[in-house]
């Protein structure tokens, strides 16, 4: 079968919607499927076609989006020719949309246009988007409806719709969604964080506090940060801050020398 994902966001880019549809894509070109992806460049320049690991890798023309780090953007009408091309090209069996902005939203459409299987997986929260958009309080509400309401408008077009988490779904419904959605796993191998056979971990002499992930303002960590000292008993700790490190890594250290101010604290990437 030939399926083709519609990603905004895909590696190098590191947050769980880009890893989310690397591991859906490795894990069907494992099961024997021919994969293709389509997601936007990462940097300047023309759309190209390269392959990655056994996965067809489309990647369209896109711009910086001047608030965020890393995230690129797609104008409608640079890239829906591209689309088509891609989709002529490709005749995929299956559409898989994780988004609903502009590449998921034209490929969608594009695909029920054509009589395509559509699946759609959604991995938006506002929350996650909003730190990044440098407009008033009353826009930002504004933008979190609208988007709702667009992103159930999409989705009704697909045949299938998932979620990562009953949470999710049920997240969606109560922001306007269908109560259709399904919740599949982002696919995470739990074995991968088991010791092998044999292996012993050494503990350390210390209570280690670990988070692993991007460090963003949405992932209040700093809650984590400030809960720990009251939490527990006064006692030899080491801190650890594992995460790719963004515009918010100084916000992150500010703060925990804020509440362990004799204390040294480890941010890394």
């Amino acid at each position: 079968m030939k399926i083709l994902i519609i990603a905004e966001t895909y590696p190098p880019d590191i947050n769980g919607s880009a890893q989310f549809a690397r591991r859906l894509a490795q894990g069907m070109l494992g099961r024997g499927h021919e994969v293709h992806v389509m997601a936007p460049m990462t940097s300047k320049g023309k759309s190209h076609t390269v392959e990655k690991d056994g996965v067809t890798e489309h990647r369209i023309r896109s711009h910086r989006a001047f608030t965020h780090p890393y995230f690129r953007l797609c104008f409608p009408w640079e890239v829906y020719s591209e689309i088509k091309r891609v989709i002529d090209e490709v005749h995929p069996d299956v559409v898989h949309s994780q988004c609903h902005y502009i590449l998921g939203r034209l490929g969608i459409q594009e695909a029920q246009r054509r009589g395509i299987r559509l699946v759609g997986t959604n991995h938006f929260i506002p929350e996650n988007i909003e730190p990044f958009l440098p407009f008033p309080e009353w826009f930002i509400r504004g933008y979190r409806k609208v988007s709702w309401w667009d992103l159930a408008r999409q989705f009704r077009r697909c045949d299938v719709v998932t979620a990562p988490t009953q949470l999710a779904v049920d997240t969606m419904v109560t922001n306007g969604v269908d109560d259709n959605a399904i919740p599949v796993s982002n696919g995470i191998q739990v074995g991968d964080y088991e010791l092998h056979p044999g292996e012993n971990l050494k503990k350390p002499n210390r209570e280690t506090v670990l988070f692993c992930g991007r460090l963003a303002v949405e992932k209040n960590v700093n809650e984590l940060i400030e809960a720990y000292p009251s939490s527990r008993p006064r006692r030899m700790c080491t801190r650890k801050l594992w995460g790719r490190v963004s515009s918010s890594t100084h916000w992150f250290r500010s703060r925990t020398r804020w509440v362990w101010p004799n204390e040294s604290i480890s941010v890394g990437s």
